[in-house]
């Protein structure tokens, strides 16, 4: 059974909505069926409905209109948007345009419903005007980085007054020193500039990043009004990699609560092969949750976000959580949205083990996070280290250990990028190297590539870094069928990788690559 969770305390509302020139009239109230969908009035004799959704499975159901806040006869029976009359079908996410029959005005009414006429059944209904419309939290975009070396590339916005993320982020990493700063003076960036801790709390040098959403809180006490700007800086070389200057007035945004933790990054959906759920999920305090670049096809007709206090499973019981305007309903359909998510007083992250995109109806989970451990020690430093954005990644196999500790997992990030996970090696053998085989057997001819500095010299030693490869020009993975750690000098296969799926349909490699040189001096 799911209990209930709406966010009351949390949701802001204003008193007039307009949208599109559409006016706002409600949130259908969602009794069964799968009920949901956002009703506007065009003009008097006009409803939208958006984002509607119904599961078609009754066999007499239709729109009525009815002159009291109660859905009871006398009622009018409403055509759908074909103007037909006949039982309703089937609405996944689709938007509707209702027309009031001749002589009547969305005066003359108080109600909307979708109604069983045989078994005198209210599936879902909207009080017209009764709750204003919820006023959706959203983050204040600052503006771009300007790129100047190392591949810096990405969006800075603004979660609160305290708080900024870093969308779309690229770096390359080959710096030993670069950090991210804030500075008072576009023009004494060397002299003015204060350290941000990055999104683990540290002040390593920063390691790779691959189109990641990043998560960034200023000091205790500091706000974004205090500075001029942002930027990846070398500080040991006096040399910057990427940069942006806030806005000479900086728009107005939320307050910071005060929290018992700092903001922190929950993880990547996973197990989303099911109606196209992704996105980066964040804690953004311990009653909030920042979903970024969210996408779900909506063709549930069950799917809500959930929380789970089980420990690494997806089950019930569970807690539903009303979405970014608080709607307990099916969710509607996202195209990359920024989702915040609020839970209701008295309820804390703190409580549940994980967050999940769920289908209560078929128990099916389109998508999950588990949250850290509370105790979880903070990440040990690795330099050329990588973060990945794992939306469009193929797992491609774990290694199989031959010799020399060799272990981790491989996936592919387009048709000439590998990226190994938790990848170990104990880095004893003279001649070690990444190589790729045509075949399933490990044998030459092998094509050599460079490690993830863009050396093709004999490989060090691994203990759990994630890192990317990036294959010869002229070469994609489709060509090839197995990854190996290999010994040329004595023909010793330590570990490898057969590819375990087609390759053929990889995205073409991105446009944010690494600028492997080992030689830089930054």
């Amino acid at each position: 059974m799911f209990a209930q969770v709406f966010a009351l305390g949390a949701l802001l509302v204003v008193s007039h909505a307009q949208q599109d020139g559409l006016e706002w009239l409600g949130t259908f109230e969602t009794l069964a069926h799968g009920i949901n969908g956002e009703v506007y009035a065009e003009d008097d004799h006009t409803l939208v409905i958006k984002s509607f959704v119904y599961d078609g499975e009754s066999e007499d159901a239709f729109f009525i209109l009815t002159k009291t806040e109660n859905v009871e006869e006398p009622f009018e029976y409403l055509a759908d948007e074909l103007g037909s009359k006949e039982p309703l079908g089937t609405y996944m996410n689709e938007d509707i345009r209702l027309r009031l029959r001749p002589g009547t005005t969305l005066a003359d009414y108080k109600t909307l419903s979708v109604y069983c006429n045989k078994y005198k059944v209210d599936f879902g209904h909207v009080v017209f005007g009764k709750y204003p419309k919820p006023m959706v939290r959203s983050m204040v975009p600052l503006g771009k980085l300007t790129t100047v070396l190392h591949g810096v590339t990405g969006d800075v916005l603004a979660i609160d007054e305290s708080t900024l993320l870093l969308k779309n982020f690229n770096y390359d990493g080959m710096s030993e020193d670069g950090q991210f700063v804030l500075f008072k003076d576009p023009s004494k960036i060397n002299e003015t500039h204060e350290l941000l801790r990055d999104e683990d709390g540290t002040t390593n040098p920063m390691v790779q990043y691959r189109d990641m959403d990043v998560i960034l809180s200023l000091k205790q006490g500091a706000k974004l009004s205090m500075y001029k700007g942002f930027a990846v800086y070398c500080a040991k070389y006096n040399v910057v990699f990427g940069t942006l200057v806030f806005p000479k007035r900086l728009p107005k945004m939320p307050h910071a609560v005060r929290r018992r933790s700092t903001p922190v990054a929950l993880g990547q959906l996973t197990n989303g092969q099911v109606h196209n759920t992704t996105g980066t999920v964040f804690r953004v305090d311990d009653n909030t949750i920042l979903i970024t670049r969210f996408t779900y096809d909506g063709m549930s007709p069950d799917g809500q976000f959930i929380l789970t206090r089980k420990p690494n499973v997806i089950s019930e019981p569970a807690d539903i959580v009303g979405d970014e305007r608080g709607n307990l309903g099916p969710l509607r359909k996202y195209f990359g949205q920024d989702v915040f998510i609020n839970l209701n007083q008295g309820s804390s992250l703190k409580d549940y083990t994980g967050f999940a995109v769920y289908c209560a109806k078929y128990k099916l989970d389109f998508g999950h996070v588990f949250f850290p451990a509370a105790d979880k020690p903070a990440p040990a430093f690795s330099l050329m280290s990588s973060k990945v954005n794992m939306k469009n990644a193929k797992k491609l196999g774990s290694f199989l250990t031959l010799g020399h500790n060799v272990t981790g997992e491989l996936y592919a990030l387009d048709e000439q990028t590998l990226f190994l996970k938790n990848l170990t090696y104990d880095g004893t053998s003279n001649d070690g190297r990444f190589v790729l085989s045509k075949s399933q057997e490990i044998e030459e001819p092998l094509e050599r590539l460079g490690d993830e500095w863009g050396s093709k010299d004999g490989i060090l030693g691994y203990d759990g870094k994630n890192i990317v490869l990036r294959l010869n020009p002229g070469t994609k993975l489709s060509d090839y069928k197995a990854l190996s750690i290999y010994c040329a000098d004595y023909k010793l296969d330590f570990g490898h990788v057969i590819f375990g799926q087609d390759l053929s349909g990889l995205a073409p490699a991105s446009k944010n690559q690494p600028l492997l040189s080992a030689g830089s001096m930054w």
